[in-house]
């Protein structure tokens, strides 16, 4: 049997064990892959919400890694069967292919409580924590053993910090993570129908459809998939606005974000205790260290949320705001307001006044267009997210902002101190 044969043979006839998605309905896996399905390190991602603390503004929004993990799974099947048909001298390889499948199922092992809480405050980051599991744990043993392919090849599909062995991994690696990659396929379709809105919704099919397989870039798309992208970004851009930047959901996020660098800085936890915890993980640190600043998270996880004082559009050309996204000096100013007032308000204590500065997003269209056998790139095609229209979605969503306990005089304090600085 040939190569391309072998790899049709295992996507058309081993894929027969369903489990089923509310999103997606039934989603085959092989047997082999059943020890990865069962194993606690992928179990374990039950506990942790895809959405964090969106639960306290949108009820629904409760579903967790383990379903998106699934269905980027699913997508990344459809994917890689469609490169198979559409094949333009691709060398797959089954091996190559299964690493991806895993890959696509195994991305978030390594994320940490409460969506993107902990992100970018000084501790690793997940691929490479999800990288570290794959490699030194049973996980690897599974995939050598059972599922017949290369742990390693798995872990650099995950995390790009790591050197891919070969042309088909670094092509992988980019289908996992771009512009229309499995992950974002699904969060975005997912977190819409948890949530009960709209927005988020893409037509799979069509998009599977107009993709192609391109060697140096990953997924590229014909002329008629170009909507496809116009829509994804959009969506992305209306769940930014209602959903994952919400007010509530941000002044949680920011809370719990505070408390974990104040304690990290001052050494009542350590990063190594932030891996591998699960949602009610993050709630049980909370309340074994009783310090003033983890009773952020416990208020949060209370639904006792601060209220937002002040908000204006961030500037890049605002020295201030730009100096305010380094927590350094987000830490500095925020110490000085609470330095200015606790003598006009005893019970304040410093980790009560906290600045949100958004981290910068962006609305990425790196791929190529393939118009029968002429190849050019997005950005000369015919689309609204390109140069300086997209820009302007970016500015649309970026605010910074102060955030403090509920009292009015305080408030009306903090308004007027951010007015006169921040505006």
């Amino acid at each position: 049997m040939s190569r391309i044969g072998e790899i049709s043979d295992f996507l058309d006839n081993h894929f027969t064990e369903p489990i089923r998605d509310p999103l997606w309905k039934h989603i085959y896996f092989p047997p082999c892959f059943q020890g990865i399905l069962k194993s606690c390190e992928f179990l374990q991602l039950h506990g942790i919400r895809q959405l964090g603390p969106t639960y306290l503004v949108y009820p629904g929004a409760t579903h967790s890694r383990y379903n998106h993990s699934l269905g980027v799974f699913h997508i990344a099947y459809k994917m890689v069967l469609g490169f198979i048909k559409k094949n333009r001298s691709m060398d797959f390889t089954l091996e190559g292919v299964k690493a991806f499948l895993l890959a696509s199922l195994l991305h978030d092992l390594g994320h940490y409580p409460f969506a993107h809480s902990l992100k970018d405050i000084g501790v690793r980051d997940h691929e490479e924590l999800t990288s570290q599991i794959i490699l030194n744990s049973s996980l690897n043993k599974i995939i050598e053993k059972k599922c017949g392919t290369n742990a390693a090849w798995v872990a650099q599909i995950v995390d790009k910090s790591l050197p891919a062995e070969s042309e088909e991994i670094r092509f992988f690696t980019k289908v996992l993570s771009g512009v229309l990659d499995p992950d974002k396929l699904d969060y975005l379709n997912r977190d819409a129908y948890f949530c009960g809105v709209p927005y988020g919704i893409q037509d799979l099919d069509h998009i599977l459809n107009e993709i192609l397989p391109l060697k140096n870039h990953g997924i590229a798309i014909t002329p008629k998939g170009v909507i496809s992208v116009e829509s994804l970004l959009f969506s992305k851009y209306l769940m930014y606005k209602s959903i994952y930047w919400h007010k509530n959901v941000r002044i949680a996020t920011a809370m719990i974000k505070k408390a974990m660098i104040e304690s990290l800085a001052q050494g009542t936890i350590k990063a190594d205790e932030l891996y591998g915890l699960e949602d009610q993980g993050l709630a049980a640190l909370a309340d074994k260290r009783p310090t003033p600043e983890m009773a952020l998270v416990r208020d949060v996880f209370k639904g006792r949320l601060y209220n937002q004082v002040f908000r204006a559009a961030f500037d890049s050309e605002h020295e201030l705001h730009t100096k305010l996204e380094k927590f350094d000096s987000r830490s500095q100013w925020e110490n000085e307001i609470f330095h200015s007032l606790k003598k006009s308000f005893t019970w304040l204590r410093k980790e009560m006044i906290i600045v949100d500065v958004p981290e910068p997003i962006t609305f990425e269209t790196d791929l190529m267009v393939i118009d029968e056998d002429h190849e050019y790139p997005y950005q000369k095609a015919e689309s609204m997210f390109k140069g300086h229209g997209s820009e302007s979605f970016v500015k649309n969503l970026r605010f910074i902002a102060l955030y403090a306990p509920d009292n009015p005089e305080l408030e009306a304090k903090l308004k007027g101190m951010a007015l006169e600085i921040l505006d």
